[in-house]
């Protein structure tokens, strides 16, 4: 019983050590965690001590574990790159969190970004670990929540998750886009009778903005229409000769070369009998 209690003591004290390397200075851990031990080996000869042992390292098990106010969801890893004071690999974070109303997505010690505004009364519709910024209805019926949530697969950053529910209130589909959201617009924006969905995300730099396009039918599934490095312009709903479509700037950057940066500047016809859109011709 007793042997049985020393391990459970000092398992418990190497968990409390382990949370302090977390949160501490990590000069400041390892001289803690020395001193720890010795500590830990003197008191633990009593029951006095090993209730006292138990209860401080509940308490820090209790700290460790419990999440950030406001935190959604949490992502760590080690790092590839040593601290150069300690030799040693660290931890990399990420937390995504409702801070003051804002869904915000944070690296510790490195930047905190504010990803948008919390939509509360979709929070029900998304998983527990993503946070919505937008709830949107199209004329239609359709009803589209966009949240944020930790890309954990490929460790790079927060992303943004679209989701489709149709007028029957089921959901239809799902798309991911970048971080952060520039511009969304749902509606007839073609002047006729469908629904179209128009976002423009972003992920950190001004040539990165992506434009997708979707068409919300009364049946079946959205259908994308635009997928491009571009930034969105003005909607054209036909009339007085003009053609129904969208003006987008179409960046020419290859992704290598900083030369090739730059702006087109296209108009897309949309035909309402193919249900397409098409660059058109200058």
């Amino acid at each position: 019983m007793e042997a049985g209690r020393l391990l459970f003591d000092q398992r418990i004290a190497s968990a409390v050590c382990t949370w302090f390397r977390l949160k501490a200075d990590r000069l400041e851990a390892a001289a803690f965690c020395n001193g720890w031990w010795l500590i830990v080996n003197e008191i633990l000869s009593s029951a006095l001590g090993r209730r006292i042992v138990t209860t401080l390292a509940i308490i820090g098990l209790c700290a460790a574990s419990a999440a950030v106010p406001g935190e959604v969801d949490r992502h760590c890893w080690k790092s590839f790159v040593p601290d150069p004071k300690t030799g040693r690999a660290g931890d990399v974070c990420e937390i995504l969190a409702v801070v003051r109303g804002s869904v915000t997505y944070t690296e510790p010690e490195i930047r905190s970004l504010v990803i948008g505004k919390y939509s509360s009364a979709a929070q029900r519709l998304v998983p527990r670990t993503e946070a919505p910024i937008r709830d949107l209805r199209s004329t239609g019926g359709w009803r589209i929540v966009v949240s944020s949530f930790l890309n954990r697969e490929e460790e790079a950053g927060a992303m943004l998750r679209i989701r489709f529910f149709g007028p029957d209130g089921k959901q239809r589909d799902t798309a991911d886009v970048s971080m952060t959201l520039e511009g969304v617009k749902v509606g007839r924006l073609f002047g006729g009778a469908d629904d179209i969905l128009a976002v423009q995300s972003n992920e950190e730099h001004a040539y990165n903005s992506m434009t997708d396009i979707w068409l919300l039918p009364r049946q079946g599934e959205p259908q994308q229409l635009i997928e491009m490095n571009a930034t969105l312009g003005r909607f054209s709903g036909g009339g007085n000769g003009s053609r129904p479509g969208v003006w987008v700037s179409r960046q020419t950057y290859d992704g290598v070369h900083a030369e090739t940066k730059g702006w087109v500047a296209e108009f897309w016809a949309w035909d309402p009998s193919e249900k397409s859109l098409a660059p058109e011709k200058q």
